[in-house]
């Protein structure tokens, strides 16, 4: 089987934030919703080792994936169901590692009738992954489709681009609204197209047949000024423009990635900014994290650069360039306030929520919070239990409507093959 993509999904954050917290974090409260890996330590057939966060619908559910794990070992859907102070666990799909693909390693995304989509980065039927719908049936069943795959060479069958490491995006997701159902998804892969670099993609529905299609290829400028590597998070706008970063290529310091525009309807891309334009990578490098989309700005990470060396959280104006770094992580004695945030963040009452690494130590991650002040707020330190049963390395979180957060680690938890955590602030 192919699994393509491990060795970055030990960095694969993912992140969404709220602001208005208290701003001690001692003051709040963790409780870990549930621990992977149950049913036996070789076995897992509950799934383990999430490699992207959870998404929560408007009744409470959340939902997510795990990079291995579950029948075959390739990972699995999940569901937690809340019942009270309780969350009931239910594997919604194991994947097979072959033509329905395997290793899912994004957020998935959801429609307003519960039809759940996703990629999964390895396997499929040219070996290159898959994107698929999963949708509820009156039973209580769910029904598995295979709505495109990826491939190294181009046919009427596949997408030219291997390995889709970007969540699907849509028209209004940067508004919190449900997918409608069938208007055009977008993603990225971070290997294939014409220059085997990455590429972007589109899928289509049309009368519930997906078709896919590239609509541009990276590297296609001299030197791969326009970038390699495609991956984190997307925005697309309301005229069609879909904003995203790449972790590599550009023109600056041997290529330390870009953030770039692509106009959906014609392919044309432009690239917004170079990163590590700056002396000592003061504006940040490798925006592995991606972009954030609030109105007319972009938010977002960089895993390095920055004033210490281990990353920044960002703005930048699509329109001008122009980029203003709002915290350089590692300011603290031992990085307690977080190092090389992988995750992207999103903005929310003026101040920006966010997952890293660091915190002490342990080095086994934090959330944070940045106010457009250069202050920064750590809101919890994981590993804070015997034998880090509440869970390290964090993959980000979404918000309720009171304000609790919910989140997966990739590790910890009671066999350490990561947790569902819920934090109020």
């Amino acid at each position: 089987m192919n699994r393509h993509g491990h060795a970055l999904l030990a960095v694969l954050l993912a992140s969404a934030g709220i602001a208005g917290f208290a701003a001690n974090a001692s003051a709040s409260h963790f409780k870990v919703l549930y621990s992977f890996c149950h049913g036996g330590k070789f076995v897992c057939s509950d799934g383990k080792t999430p490699a992207a966060n959870v998404i929560r619908d408007g009744a409470g559910n959340l939902y997510g994936t795990t990079s291995e794990g579950g029948a075959t070992g390739n990972g699995v859907i999940f569901k937690l169901s809340p019942s009270g102070n309780r969350y009931t666990y239910q594997v919604l799909h194991s994947f097979d590692g072959a033509a329905e693909g395997g290793v899912p390693a994004t957020s998935l995304i959801i429609d307003a009738a519960g039809n759940l989509y996703g990629t999964a980065t390895a396997d499929g039927a040219n070996f290159g992954g898959t994107a698929f719908e999963l949708s509820p049936v009156q039973d209580g069943s769910w029904t598995y489709q295979v709505l495109t795959n990826f491939c190294s060479q181009a046919s009427g069958t596949c997408v030219q681009g291997m390995v889709p490491e970007s969540p699907l995006t849509y028209t209004k997701a940067d508004s919190g609204k449900p997918y409608d159902g069938f208007s055009p998804l977008y993603g990225t892969t971070l290997e294939g197209g014409a220059n085997g670099v990455g590429a972007v993609y589109q899928l289509t529905n049309s009368g519930g047949n997906w078709s896919g299609s590239t609509i541009y290829s990276f590297c296609s400028a001299a030197n791969c000024a326009d970038g390699q590597f495609p991956i984190g998070q997307l925005g697309l706008d309301a005229s069609g423009n879909l904003y995203g970063t790449t972790n590599a290529g550009g023109t600056n310091n041997n290529g330390a990635g870009v953030a770039y525009k692509l106009v959906t309807a014609s392919g044309a891309e432009s690239v917004i900014h170079n990163f590590c334009s700056e002396v000592s990578c003061a504006d940040g490098s490798n925006p592995l994290p991606g972009v954030t989309l609030d109105d007319k700005t972009l938010f977002g990470a960089t895993t390095l650069g920055g004033k210490h060396g281990s990353g920044t959280v960002y703005q930048l104006n699509p329109a001008t360039g122009k980029e203003k770094v709002f915290y350089s992580f590692c300011r603290k004695t031992g990085c307690k306030d977080g190092i090389g945030p992988v995750g992207p963040v999103i903005e929310y009452g003026g101040a920006l929520l966010g997952a890293a690494g660091g915190g002490d130590a342990s080095s086994s991650g934090v959330i944070y919070r940045v106010g457009v002040s250069n202050d920064e707020t750590v809101l919890h330190t994981f590993c804070q239990q015997p034998a880090c049963t509440d869970g390290a390395v964090p993959l980000g979180v979404v918000v309720d409507r009171a304000g609790n957060l919910f989140g997966t680690t990739q590790r910890g938890g009671k066999r350490n093959d990561g947790v569902v955590f819920e934090l109020t602030p």
